[in-house]
């Protein structure tokens, strides 16, 4: 399949298991060439996400400049500036801490999701659904931060189950703190899913998918 091909499965595929509409399609670029970018972007692709911040900086000058860059990496502390520097879009707010960071150094509103851990897996970053819940009124009081939603990674499992209790217990989530904002915030976005498990996602509530392997990998 070349890569027009993997869009169109891709985006047909989106159309049949999403309940929720419209879903933004999140093309994961890491690893990916300018030239794989620019396939995309010209098939009409405008969202990309990376997590390496060097390899970011080096491919987004010369890129069009109406993509909208999503950082999906970890949050270092000391890579803040630059995270907010080189990109619109900011995936994995992973702590109240990080939030507070992201608030004091951005000079202008910066469009973030909040990173929850709801397979409570020791390796996955984000705060528990819980921990969102106790610092969230806090939250809301930070400039700069235009808060649109959450995040999540699921296990690599095959089990269906885990899958479904993982993706829908950040809808759970997403509905309680979108109680506690009074209107204040809209939580609407659910970022999850990826190449291997985003139909689960989308029938589970997805907003947001992230897929890689699946638009640029020519043997899918």
């Amino acid at each position: 399949m070349n890569a027009a091909q993997r869009l169109q499965h891709v985006l047909k595929t989106i159309h049949q298991h999403a309940i929720q509409q419209p879903v933004i399609l999140v093309a994961v670029s890491k690893q990916r060439s300018v030239q794989d970018i620019l396939e995309l972007y010209e098939l009409g692709v405008r969202d990309f996400a990376e997590n390496r911040l060097e390899e970011a900086k080096k491919k987004t000058p010369l890129l069009p400049p109406d993509i909208c860059w999503h950082w999906i990496g970890r949050i270092q502390t000391n890579k803040i500036s630059k995270i907010l520097e080189n990109f619109q879009f900011i995936q994995s707010v992973d702590s109240f801490e990080h939030a507070k960071m992201i608030s004091r150094l951005s000079r202008h509103p910066i469009s973030l999701l909040l990173q929850a851990n709801v397979s409570k897996e020791q390796s996955k970053a984000g705060f528990s659904a819980q921990q969102w819940i106790d610092c969230f009124e806090q939250l809301l009081q930070l400039p700069h931060l235009k808060i649109q939603g959450l995040m999540t990674m699921a296990p690599h499992t095959q089990d269906l189950d885990v899958l479904k209790h993982c993706f829908g217990s950040l809808k759970k989530l997403q509905q309680q703190l979108q109680t506690l904002a009074q209107g204040r915030v809209d939580m609407a976005t659910l970022s999850m899913g990826m190449s291997q498990d985003y139909i689960i996602a989308l029938q589970e509530g997805a907003t947001m998918v992230r897929i890689g392997r699946a638009l640029f990998d020519s043997t899918i």
